[in-house]
């Protein structure tokens, strides 16, 4: 996450937190996809566990290269299987970064391009999608706007973010659940 990536990163795994204590509450599953070094992770399947979400965000390591695109193809292809275990499903992906991607999957190829090309194949997949700004306030910011963009939605910084307004905003990007 850059400049400031130990704050940033406490700012972000307090978001985190709070959705997975939101989850809980609505009897609704989280899970957890980490990007870093060359790869994306599905650290923690979906589950309903607080805790076991918990237990890995005081694990997660800070710095090193971003592979974005490889964190949200891995966010589509998690989303796809749930859905075809549950074609009832309704799946908020929630992209918590500073946008700066640094690892292309593709060698030689444009990792910005990349990630910009893969939100917007999840975004024609109608895949609604909530995105969080991590990006230093000094710094300009038009790379996440443009993913968010891409994916259908708009991005929010996470300075100007408290755990209430959090869960206000996945309120308003998540589809009706079906009871």
């Amino acid at each position: 996450m850059g400049d400031g990536s130990i704050t940033r990163m406490s700012a972000a795994l307090g978001a985190i937190a709070t959705l997975a204590g939101r989850a809980y509450l609505n009897r609704e599953q989280v899970c957890l996809i980490t990007f870093r070094d060359r790869h994306a992770q599905l650290v923690v399947p979906p589950t309903d566990s607080v805790v076991r979400i918990r237990q890995h965000l005081n694990r997660l390591p800070v710095g090193g290269a971003t592979p974005l695109t490889a964190g949200l193809k891995k966010a589509g292809q998690v989303i796809a299987q749930a859905k075809r275990k549950d074609q009832a499903l309704e799946a908020l992906l929630v992209l918590i970064s500073d946008g700066e991607a640094t690892m292309p999957l593709n060698p030689g190829a444009d990792p910005a391009q990349e990630a910009l090309d893969i939100a917007q194949q999840l975004g024609q997949a109608k895949i609604p999608a909530l995105v969080i700004d991590t990006l230093p306030g000094h710094r300009q910011r038009t790379f996440m706007p443009r993913l968010a963009e891409a994916l259908g939605t708009s991005s929010q910084h996470i300075h100007n973010l408290q755990a209430r307004q959090i869960l206000q905003l996945i309120e308003t990007n998540q589809p009706a659940l079906s009871s």
